[in-house]
This record gives structure tokens, C-alpha cells and sequence, in this order.
């Protein structure tokens, strides 16, 4: 999911990962979405930060970094919509009886630059030197208690490879809702579900990835550990329950695969041609290769805290 630094705990997310190329360079767009009130009971707005992968440092001077997408526009929100439909037309579901279900960081002489991206105000720290000096509190609220929430992201465990950091705060309420984050591409898809430390054990995981696929896909499983089922749910349609699926790593969650090239040419063309460059506002094109499926796996479970890093060839 993200690490949410107010008290406020966003509805089910989406998280679609789709490959493209900015300047010629292989990236990927993460696109993050979910439901979320903008001030909890104290009045604090919605605050949090998204890890994504970065290149290794020698890499950072050639060009093109990160880049930001609008996903407010009504083409993203319909592209997002028609996937989400297609995709929850491939589950197992059962039918059921009708009653069943019904400030500026001191130091420093500039901070890190604040985007307008849809409906969220959008910073990306290239490293955590910069999220902990560089952020400019005065256009996020900064929690009191950002020193212990901060804690999670130094975890090599959870993030095992260099990590930036997007700290993003919703300017109003949002419903199916979000941002769209460009990222140089680090030859594993990333999908960023793990959530801050706590004692307990489990964590509570409601999301539903999408991984968008240049060659075709088998259904199968992600690399996500779960304890029994990977998935429950009950609607007016009926219920599905999917448990994990057994490999040599432990159980698994299952993934489901959409193949209609018809309809993934269509709706392809819905998605954002065009990204915001974090470093210094200006607009780059966005490339996207030809998609042959999607892979989805959602997960509605108690696992242990983790992220989802898959490799694909």
C-alpha cells in the first residue's frame, strides 16, 4: 500500500504496473489508487509516501528520473474502471441466496519541489537524506511522530534495493482516486503493498494488482505470502473465496489472467500520454509497447508485512 503518515486508513487499492519508456528509456508507470478522506477526526490532512525503486546512484546522471501522472483525468479513470471490470469477471464467483449478502527542512538551501498533480500535491526525495531534510513542510503536514513512522523505509528487508521516495498529500476528498509515478525501469515490476511496522505479526492487506504484460501470461501466483486465502469476498453477485497456491516458498497468491487483445488495445489508448518531470516541472512524453495481458491478483488477507517484486522476462 504505502506508509501512511496521518491516522487515516485508505479504502481497498488498486495498483497497476505497466511498462513504458520516457526519452527513449525503459521505465514503467506505477499508477496508485484508492478511496480517501482528506482530514481525519483532528483535522489532519491525508499524508503519505510510496517507495519505488530507483537506479544505483551511477546511473542517476544520465537524464530522465522520475516522473508524475495525472490520474484525475476521466480517460485515466475510465481505462482504471474497464480493467477493474474485466479483471473481477475473472474470479471463481459463487453464487449465493439473495439474502445472503446484500515548514522548510533547516539547513538546506532549497527544498525538494512541490507538483500539482491531479488532486494531490506531489514531492519525490531521491534518497532519505532528502526525505528527512529536503521536504518542505510548509505545503505537507508533518506528522509529530515522522521520526518513528520514517523508521519503516530504512528496513532492507521490506526495500532490499535503492528506493525513492513519494511523499503525496490529497487536496480534497478522493474516491477512486490518485497518482500515477514514472520510474526508470529496474528490471523487476514492483508493487508497493507493505505497511509500516507494528507488533503484530500480520497485517491486514485489502489491494488488487494489475500487471500489464508485453508477452503472453499463464494465470498462476505472485510472489505474495499469505497464511490460508489470498482473496474473500461477498457482493450481491455472490461470494468467492481463493486460497493460496502451494510452491516450494510457501503459499501463494493467486493471479488470474486477462487476454483480450481487443479490448486491452482500446483501453490502452485511454491511458496518460504525458508525465510532469519531478526534477524541474516540465512535460515529457510517455511511450507504451503493445500489451498482450494483465495479470491480476487481488488479495484480501492477513500476511505478513511485505512488499511484491516480480520478475519478468
Amino acid at each position: 500500500m504505502c506508509l501512511m503518515l496521518t491516522p487515516h486508513e485508505p479504502a481497498s487499492t488498486h495498483l497497476h504496473s505497466i511498462p513504458c519508456a520516457v526519452e527513449n528509456k525503459p521505465c514503467q508507470l506505477l499508477v496508485y489508487i484508492n478511496d480517501l478522506a482528506v482530514s481525519d477526526g483532528d483535522g489532519d490532512s491525508a499524508l503519505m509516501i510510496v517507495a519505488i525503486p530507483k537506479l544505483p546512484n551511477k546511473d542517476e546522471a544520465n537524464g530522465f528520473q522520475f516522473g508524475l501522472v495525472d490520474a484525475s483525468t476521466n480517460k485515466m479513470k475510465s481505462q482504471r474502471n474497464e480493467v477493474a471490470r474485466e479483471c473481477k469477471e475473472l474470479l471463481p464467483w459463487e453464487a449465493v441466496r439473495s439474502n445472503g449478502f446484500s515548514s522548510r527542512s533547516k539547513g538546506l538551501s532549497r527544498a525538494l519541489i512541490v507538483h500539482k498533480v491531479g488532486n494531490y500535491n506531489i514531492s519525490v526525495a531521491p534518497s532519505l537524506t532528502e526525505l528527512q531534510d529536503m521536504v518542505d513542510w510548509d505545503k505537507f503536514t508533518k506528522p509529530k511522530d515522522f521520526d518513528k513512522r520514517f523508521s519503516t523505509l530504512s528496513d532492507k528487508k521490506l526495500f532490499p534495493f535503492e528506493c525513492a521516495y513519494v511523499v503525496a498529500q490529497a487536496v480534497v476528498n478522493v474516491e477512486n482516486d490518485g497518482f500515477g509515478i514514472v520510474f526508470r525501469d529496474p528490471e523487476f515490476r514492483y508493487f508497493p503493498t507493505s505497511h509500516e511496522h507494528a507488533s503484530s505479526r500480520l497485517k491486514s492487506y485489502d489491494a488488487k494488482c494489475y500487471l500489464y504484460n508485453q508477452g503472453e501470461m499463464q494465470a498462476g501466483y505472485f510472489p505474495f505470502r499469505v497464511e490460508k486465502n489470498s482473496f474473500k469476498a461477498s457482493e450481491n453477485r455472490g461470494k468467492v473465496t481463493i486460497r493460496g497456491v502451494k510452491t516450494k516458498n510457501g503459499l501463494m497468491a493467486q493471479s488470474f489472467v486477462l487476454s483480450n487483445s481487443e479490448f486491452l488495445d482500446e483501453n490502452m489508448k485511454k491511458l496518460s500520454r504525458e508525465c510532469i518531470n519531478s526534477q524541474d516541472g516540465s512535460k515529457l512524453r510517455i511511450v507504451y509497447p503493445e500489451i498482450n495481458s494483465i495479470s491480476y491478483c487481488p488479495i484480501n488477507s492477513n500476511a505478513v508485512n511485505q512488499n511484491i517484486q516480480v520478475n519478468v522476462k
